[in-house]
């Protein structure tokens, strides 16, 4: 053992149950009531697109939060207090898109009760992992939350959300291409640690979308199972890593940057796609495939498709690394010419 450093403990928390396929009410259904013998389910949902699985509490006590419009950090925080005042709850049951999935994970880890993800959509890649993306005074921020304890992914609701959100699903989980790229070079800076396994399960993730990109881009629910298990991959990844990194680098940071000068245009998936592409070609992969995959699935590959203007995508560029203090291949930042050079080079402007 000489000379040999040991690390100190690193505790993994994962779902202990993963479903993915059609028609899962009723498995869903069982487990809950398994694991909630007493108090209350806070049923977390939108307005409309929970109603197709309403029938998972059939049986059941639950109180209902609705959550219209993404939620600040503070919004989450003064429910979480208000709830654990006036109701027993016992789990916290999340059935809708990313910002409602992130609410339930950060509620049920306030509250301090398991959590049970339903997705509705297939958008995001936070469906089982173990952070919360939300805003703040201070801009976008990833809050650690509570791991699901079980995740129920059923494929004909998700096969009834409009193709957008599916694309958008496939941008998050190409991310993970210059996600890990991003990480590996903060390691070699030797800002970080660098964490083999989750690396490769989040580039496997991206891997497998990319190698199904024909099945997602037509719908068929073999392709969308894929997609469906690489976002889960993703989170699991996160997971194992103890932080974002193997899901989330300057692609996301440039995501990130646009929502803050581009309000509500684009869909997180789909600005990380193009932040995919752009960034592809500062770590010098193939960005032409990416975006070719990207095009195919019907997914935005330029400024237009995103609803945004040349400008914003610009200063996206130009501030995207003062989002966090995550170092990666964006340094220091680009000057407005290396960033317009960038988007012009890959097509995001023409």
């Amino acid at each position: 053992m000489a000379g040999i450093k040991l690390k100190g403990i690193h505790d993994v928390t994962l779902p202990e149950r993963i479903a993915i396929g059609p028609d899962l009410i009723s498995s869903a259904n069982s487990y809950i009531k398994s694991l909630v013998t007493t108090g209350s389910v806070l049923l977390v949902h939108g307005k409309h697109s929970y109603l197709p699985l309403i029938s998972v509490v059939a049986g059941i006590n639950f109180v209902e939060l609705q959550i219209d419009k993404p939620p600040t950090l503070g919004d989450l925080l003064q429910a979480s207090e208000q709830l654990a005042s006036r109701e027993k709850i016992s789990a916290v049951l999340a059935i809708g898109g990313g910002s409602i999935i992130d609410s339930g994970k950060l509620l049920s880890s306030r509250i301090g009760v398991p959590c049970i993800s339903m997705p509705t959509t297939l958008s995001h890649d936070g469906i089982a992992s173990p952070r919360a993306s939300l805003y703040s005074s201070l801009g976008p921020s990833s809050i650690a939350a509570k791991v699901p304890r079980a995740v129920f992914v059923d494929l004909r609701v998700a096969a009834q959300s409009p193709h957008r959100f599916v694309a958008a699903g496939f941008g998050d989980t190409i991310a993970k291409k210059t996600a890990v790229l991003d990480w590996r070079l903060a390691s070699e800076k030797g800002l970080e640690e660098f964490g083999d396994y989750s690396a490769a399960l989040a580039g496997l993730s991206a891997d497998h979308v990319l190698g199904a990109t024909d099945r997602i881009a037509t719908g068929e629910e073999s392709g969308l199972r894929v997609l469906a298990e690489a976002l889960v991959s993703s989170g699991i990844a996160m997971a194992i890593a103890g932080s974002s990194r193997p899901a989330s680098g300057s692609e996301h940071l440039f995501a990130h940057a646009l929502q803050l000068l581009a309000p509500n245009k684009a869909l997180h998936g789909e600005a990380c796609g193009v932040g995919t592409i752009m960034m592809g070609k500062l770590h010098g992969l193939d960005w032409e495939a990416l975006r070719y995959s990207l095009k195919l699935v019907g997914a935005p590959v330029n400024a237009k498709e995103l609803h945004v203007s040349g400008i914003d995508v610009i200063r996206s560029l130009t501030i995207a690394h003062k989002i966090n203090n995550r170092y990666t291949i964006l340094g220091n930042g680009l000057s407005f010419e290396e960033a317009e050079r960038l988007a012009r080079i890959t097509k995001v402007l023409d």
